[in-house]
């Protein structure tokens, strides 16, 4: 072959090949620009938390109001000097009285000062022994005040579908010791070369051709960013060399500083619970409770060192040493570059990793901000614009809420050794809660399931599960509007008959029975409702007529379809838990429905309104009916088939219903106090049995939890509507109708519900 032909051979080769790249690289490089002119990060939703109200009088759990400050992103001050925005000071009584503008109160036990961000300047708060907000002071200078509310606090981002917890902060808020300790162990070159670093690159190929990860690696700053912003971590050649291409482009594109910038911005820095920690801002207050801006040379170094592996090198695993030789590599290397003195490594070098404390553990609210997400959507609401959301979460009841189900479930796992065979080969009992304030309607707390990374099903907004007991209310509601054969209306004392019954129907026949297969014989109305008892349920539901019940279900919140079928009135058929929590909203608002509401606003970036709940209330029932019912439901807990809540040490004033289906799938309870509803489920995703009940396996969540949540606060009645009043039944007058093998089980006095006059 002559030299002209070889020549050409080579030519013909090599121009495909090098025009092939000039258009890949042309490709890259709109590819880079589009997304740059678009904004490096692309509009996040943003869920915020409703502020802490503040309030003269109110209770403060004093172990509990300092991690409620954290939780709503406050840092307690760790040195001397003057409060800084979104922090906050316990102080002693001594250095508390010299702030405050009077008298201490004789009764104060716990004094915080607190720094938020506007409108209030500075916050004083006393304490008293009893756990009362005994003295409220706002301002500079501070001055009495009787209520005080903080700005919402930021909950959750997302970021093209990802939860993110990220922090933007420019590179002037970094400290010089943390740039120092990044450009050491990752890019000691990073001011010098053109973005690729030739002698990493080739150990990186070598370790992927040979399959000797610890060879891979070798990465600039640059290609990272490239990597964590434009790519993924797939680990090919193809993949390295885009990679080095766009990382050439992306440097003759920007300074370095807008590199250095963005990629201390975006840097995958761990996860927190489902939520990935993006950055070294959000990494400072995941790791360490600060800002970035305050970190010491001790923390840069373990930020630093965090940066090649955060699964590996977290401080948070049970052998957490691999992280702390990180770290002493990082400060190795600072020392051999200048950036610190022996002395400053040494020092440096005695400080302890961070510790996760049992609170730091609890998930940031995952199955809640997913339910506000599927809501959105639902509504139309376009989720990649950028929105704020306010959301009505209360992130003590949430974080209670969350305490109260693995706590209560691991418990009843390990009481039943069915359960615990089954959870041993991989079935997991799930449970979801519900939580709502009365007045408003508004969803206080969301717990979708156990843990949401192994399992992010939302059950308290996607399960569609069959409702059993949990439901006889309606039955029971539908009576009280309607009136007995004889043409009296129905009452909590009208006389149903517990006794062997079949109803014939197109055909068939339908013979109920009673969970224990006893009967009684002649029962009070209340009675057959505290105690669940099915057959008298059942006759009660056939003599008011079906359709009738349907139509009082569709009232108070239900919008499943229902059939007018005989088993109805033993809770045959499946509800979403968002509906049953409406449902019972509108009876412990005495027939006032309300719409729930898991936000109150949704705004774009810029503060223009999207969405807002309306917060009409629609009067469906008669106040008094339904005042009769709750009257009812309070023996529920008092002496029905609840009163083990006083046992898990709920003590409160409350009302509800324990629900099981016939073949023990699902365990319900729903529960509430003059202010506060909770709904409780406990089931198998696979719908499998369990053998548990509503009062056995739900009311122990609903009862930790209640009583947490509560503690503290003023045990309140039902307020009454004027046109009934609640009247004490004696033992005897319940006697006279019950048989002689229930007497023992009458309490001395009964209070039930009556309207004014019949009693």
């Amino acid at each position: 072959m002559t030299l002209k032909r070889f020549v050409k051979l080579i030519l013909l080769i090599v121009t495909p090949i090098i025009i092939g790249t000039v258009i890949w690289s042309v490709r890259l490089y709109v590819g880079i620009s589009e997304r740059i002119q678009n904004g490096w990060f692309p509009p996040p939703i943003e869920i915020y938390a409703p502020g802490i109200k503040l309030q003269a009088g109110q209770y403060l759990a004093p172990e509990s109001f300092k991690q409620e400050l954290k939780d709503q992103g406050f840092i307690e001050r760790q040195r001397s000097g003057p409060l800084q925005e979104s922090e906050f000071e316990k102080l002693d009584l001594e250095s508390c009285q010299r702030v405050l503008p009077e008298e201490i109160d004789p009764l104060a036990k716990d004094c915080y000062l607190i720094r938020p961000k506007k409108p209030a300047d500075l916050v004083a708060v006393v304490i008293s022994i009893d756990a009362s907000l005994k003295q409220l002071y706002s301002g500079e200078p501070l001055s009495p005040t009787s209520q005080v509310s903080f700005r919402p606090t930021l909950l959750a981002q997302e970021f093209e579908g990802q939860l993110m917890s990220r922090k933007y902060s420019p590179l002037s808020a970094f400290p010089l010791l943390c740039l120092q300790g990044i450009t050491a162990i990752e890019d000691k070159r990073f001011l010098e070369h053109s973005g690729v670093s030739l002698s990493g690159t080739l150990r990186g190929v070598y370790g992927l051709i040979t399959g000797q990860r610890e060879l891979g690696g070798g990465s600039t700053i640059t290609q990272q960013l490239v990597k964590n912003y434009f790519l993924t971590s797939e680990r090919t050649i193809s993949r390295k060399a885009t990679e080095i291409i766009m990382a050439l482009i992306l440097e003759a594109m920007v300074d370095k500083d807008t590199i250095l910038e963005n990629y201390l911005n975006v840097i995958y820095m761990g996860q927190n619970g489902p939520f990935q920690v993006r950055g070294f801002a959000a990494a400072a207050e995941n790791y360490f409770s600060k800002p970035v801006e305050k970190l010491e040379l001790h923390e840069c170094a373990f930020l630093a060192g965090l940066l090649n592996n955060p699964g590996r090198f977290s401080p948070f695993r049970k052998d957490p040493s691999p992280g702390l030789q990180r770290r002493e590599r990082v400060l190795e290397k600072m020392l051999e570059n200048g950036f610190i003195t022996d002395r400053q490594k040494q020092i440096a070098s005695s400080k302890p990793l961070p510790k996760r404390t049992t609170d730091d553990e609890i998930q940031p609210a995952p199955y809640f901000i997913d339910a506000i997400r599927k809501d959105l959507r639902a509504k139309g609401v376009d989720l990649e614009q950028g929105i704020r959301v306010f959301s009505t979460i209360d992130l003590r009841a949430q974080k209670s809420a969350s305490k109260a189900l693995n706590s209560a479930l691991n418990d009843i796992v390990n009481r039943h050794e069915t359960l615990k065979i089954k959870e041993k080969g991989g079935q997991k009992l799930q449970a979801m809660v519900l939580s709502a304030d009365i007045k408003t309607g508004q969803v206080i707390a969301l717990i979708g399931g156990r843990d949401f990374r192994t399992s992010p099903f939302n059950r308290a907004i996607d399960a569609h599960r069959q409702v059993g007991s949990i439901m006889k209310p309606i039955v029971y509601l539908t009576a009280l509007e309607t009136l007995t054969e004889s043409g009296t209306p129905y009452s909590p004392m009208t006389v149903l008959t517990d006794e062997p019954w079949t109803y014939k129907y197109d055909r068939q026949s339908w013979s109920p029975v009673n969970y224990d297969d006893a009967f009684r014989g002649p029962i009070p109305l209340f009675w057959a409702l505290k105690n669940s008892i099915n057959v008298p349920t059942a006759k009660l539901g056939i003599s008011v007529g079906l359709e009738s019940i349907i139509d009082t279900a569709k009232r108070i919140g239900v919008t499943s379809p229902l059939k007018p079928f005989p088993a109805i009135t033993l809770g045959a058929f499946e509800l979403y838990p968002m509906e049953v929590l409406t449902a019972y909203l509108t009876i412990a608002r005495f027939g006032s429905r309300v719409q729930t509401k898991l936000y109150t606003r949704v705004e774009t970036l810029d503060g223009r309104l999207i969405l807002e709940p309306r917060s009409e209330q629609d009067q469906v029932l008669s106040n008094d009916k339904a005042a009769q019912l709750v009257g009812m439901m309070k023996n529920t807990l008092a002496s029905g088939t609840a009163q083990s809540a006083r046992a898990w040490g709920f003590s409160h004033t409350a009302a509800g219903k324990t629900g099981t289906t016939s073949d023990s799938r699902d365990a319900w309870f729903a529960g509430f106090t003059p202010n506060v509803l909770t709904l409780v489920w406990v089931g198998y995703d696979n719908n499998n049995k369990h053998g548990l009940t509503g009062a056995s396996g739900a009311l122990p969540i609903w009862s930790l939890f209640m009583r947490d949540y509560l503690k503290g606060t003023e045990n309140l009645d039902f307020q009454w509507p004027e046109t009934v009043e609640a009247v004490d039944v004696s033992k005897s007058e319940i006697m006279e109708i019950v048989g002689p093998e229930l007497w023992e089980k009458v309490p001395e006095k009964t209070e039930l519900v009556f309207p004014v006059g019949e009693r």
